[in-house]
């Protein structure tokens, strides 16, 4: 019975749905796949079904938090605000077999308010889960002029800069993988350029490589002297063979002082 109402809820069947709850289908059901019948409508975005199953009395929070993390993951997050005002989620659980939380969505989706009202409900930061860095990392996924602002508010409520995940890897190579601007921000909040992942792979080396690529793209424009981006690649140069000094040879070239790729990379 569960299985047939989520079939007609993912068609868009209100009067079939609504049909099925009033013949007596337990608005905490589960169904098969051992999936309960909000996560579901969560899931796929059907706030009509949802605020059905909980206006007969589903519980906001019968598989952690997995309904409040559905809910932030969506455009016009509205509907998580309602869970948490008016249906009584819980921010501080964790999603059910995972140890990301609401939060993490929140993040993702750059809603800056949303992300606030969960902390100051006590919802906690994620360090690390499954192979991945949410929390913090997540602002790589955030849309310009947000980022920023989500960022600084984790840092100021305890995020972890220097987290890693399982291979690890950093949230500065995790950032240097999404964004020209990102890497830099996570340097100047503590993150460490000298970590060097299960794999041998150096901070520096994805965070040099994003600098090459926006250097070349500037050079084509003809914005940067010729000599400014060859003394930038010497020093890349250097610094592939000497991973020890990378750290200095990675300032260097930040505060190289010329007019051009120094200068350039030090905006970030």
């Amino acid at each position: 019975m569960a299985a047939d109402a989520i079939r007609l809820m993912t068609r868009g069947d209100r009067e079939g749905f609504v049909a099925a709850l009033d013949a007596g289908l337990d608005p905490n059901a589960l169904a098969l796949g051992n999936v309960y019948i909000l996560v579901v409508a969560s899931r796929v975005g059907a706030v009509w079904a949802a605020e059905e199953l909980l206006r007969r009395g589903a519980d906001p929070n019968i598989s952690g938090s997995d309904v409040l993390a559905h809910a932030c993951a969506m455009e016009d997050p509205s509907f998580a605000w309602r869970l948490i005002r008016e249906h009584g989620a819980d921010p501080t659980l964790r999603r059910r077999g995972s140890r990301r939380t609401p939060l993490d969505n929140a993040a993702w989706w750059g809603h800056l308010e949303l992300a606030r009202e969960l902390l100051d409900r006590g919802c906690p930061i994620s360090e690390h889960s499954m192979g991945v860095l949410p929390g913090l990392g997540d602002i790589v996924h955030c849309p310009d002029g947000v980022w920023q602002a989500m960022g600084r508010l984790l840092l100021e409520r305890g995020a972890d800069v220097t987290a890693r995940d399982w291979s690890g890897a950093s949230l500065l190579m995790h950032a240097a993988d999404f964004s020209e601007d990102i890497a830099p921000f996570m340097l100047k909040a503590g993150a460490d350029p000298s970590v060097i992942d299960l794999h041998g792979e150096y901070a520096l080396q994805l965070v040099v490589c994003h600098r090459l690529e926006y250097l070349a793209d500037a050079l084509a424009r003809s914005e940067l002297p010729t000599t400014d981006v060859e003394r930038f690649l010497e020093v890349v140069r250097q610094w592939r063979w000497d991973r020890r000094g990378g750290v200095v040879l990675w300032r260097e070239a930040l505060s190289a002082g010329h007019s051009g790729a120094g200068a350039s990379v030090a905006r970030g």
